[in-house]
């Protein structure tokens, strides 16, 4: 645990990791955005949550793939966000080789946003604001008026399967079920396209499968597919199907007995 204040970070404790509470404009890494007119957007945004930015470290040999981060700033009297979980990992579409975070790097976090040390390479990154709203508040207006924030690192998973934390947001699970949902989106569709089925009729027919999509992962995938999938032209539907397809493989998730203090 490291405390600072009344903003408290909850990290698994081990030497492969560690996360401190930083002012990004004087760390050494991260000070770059403030020197740059290209990344002036993304300066902004960190300058609101200055007070609340955590310095993640891998110093491990390994690529973290994926990680989960729940913030919480409940305020007894302001009915407005309480806090967010924010999900990062590299098992979905596009390259996953160089992960989420890699070996010997940094990331800077803050409440919707996992900036990797890398990014701060590109000039052309496109910005879109993680700040949140509900009920007319801000998620960083109750982060001031709460009496207390914390931050927790409830799973961080390494290329070898390796996942260090509590692991109760069940990041793991939200991963094989996405793994899995796609595999048999793939093959009903497929299966339909051969036998001449109406493709729509087999979406509707997944899409309402029994399940609760809040409380199970696998019938949330099932569904976020049907979606996207409805929206793809007919004529580029094969390139979807195989993007699904070729969700990376996944490793052998085993949590190392660290839990989060």
């Amino acid at each position: 645990m490291n405390s600072q204040g009344r903003f408290c970070i909850n990290a698994p404790s081990d030497p492969a990791i560690s996360a401190v509470n930083c002012d990004p404009r004087k760390d050494p890494t991260f000070r770059r955005l403030f020197e740059r007119e290209q990344l002036k957007a993304f300066a902004d945004e960190v300058l609101t949550y200055a007070d609340y930015c955590v310095l993640l470290t891998n110093a491990s040999t390994l690529r973290i793939t994926g990680f989960t981060v729940v913030w919480e700033h409940p305020h007894p009297a302001l009915n407005g966000p309480p806090g967010n979980v924010s999900r990062s990992d590299s098992y979905y579409f596009g390259d996953n080789s160089r992960g989420i975070i890699p070996p010997h790097s940094q990331a800077l976090l803050y409440p919707g946003r996992t900036m990797p040390a890398e990014v701060l390479e590109y000039d052309d990154l496109v910005f879109s604001s993680s700040i949140r709203e509900l009920n007319g508040l801000q998620d960083i207006d109750m982060m001031r008026a709460a009496p207390r924030v914390a931050v927790t690192l409830d799973a961080v998973i390494f290329e070898d399967g390796r996942v260090l934390g509590d692991d109760e947001s069940r990041t793991v699970e939200f991963i094989v079920n996405r793994k899995r949902a796609a595999s048999d989106f793939v093959a009903q569709v497929r299966s339909a396209q051969q036998e001449g089925v109406v493709i729509e009729d087999v979406l509707r027919k997944l899409h309402t499968q029994p399940g609760n999509s809040r409380d199970d992962s696998y019938i949330f995938w099932l569904r976020t597919f049907v979606r996207q999938f409805s929206r793809v032209p007919a004529a580029d539907r094969d390139v979807s199907l195989a993007q699904y397809a070729e969700l990376p493989e996944l490793p052998r998730f085993h949590n190392s007995g660290t839990r989060t203090k």
